[in-house]
């Protein structure tokens, strides 16, 4: 049964679905339900569901492009418009597609450039960029480019 403090947030008449959209971000929220017959007589409240509210949807995707110089890749991309956006996550992989191996080893960048040097010469590896939100989810990977070491 329900105990702790709890308001009527609505009665739902003849409807067995309830959505609450006052709510916050990784608040954790204890609902309950009592029913009525015609009587008005209430039945015993339902066990306490508790739900804490996550954030599911991903930042966008950027868009990168690259240039290499003196055995130094320097990638940069445009910037995600997202409410909660922390940085960039910088990928480097050998093959196309990947795999790839994430280069930002300390956490998202919060800039929009990234400067990594190119093992080898003449060796091709391919950037791909995926913002990150406070949250910790990674969008899509952006546009894979290719810079080759000199």
């Amino acid at each position: 049964g329900a105990t702790g403090s709890f308001k009527l947030l609505r009665d739902l008449g003849d409807s067995v679905v309830y959505r609450d959209y006052d709510v916050e971000r990784n608040e954790t929220y204890r609902y309950y339900a009592v029913s009525y017959n015609a009587w008005r007589q209430a039945s015993t409240p339902s066990d306490i569901a508790t739900v804490t509210v996550t954030d599911v949807t991903p930042p966008g995707t950027p868009t990168i492009w690259g240039s290499v110089s003196g055995g130094q890749a320097s990638v940069a991309w445009d910037h995600v418009d997202d409410f909660d956006l922390e940085g960039y996550n910088v990928y480097r992989g050998a093959s196309p597609g990947g795999p790839y191996q994430r280069l930002t080893l300390g956490g998202p960048v919060h800039s929009s450039t990234y400067s990594a040097q190119l093992p080898g010469s003449g060796v091709t590896y391919y950037f791909v960029v995926k913002a990150v939100d406070q949250g910790g989810l990674e969008g899509f990977p952006s546009n894979e480019i290719a810079l080759t070491s000199e």
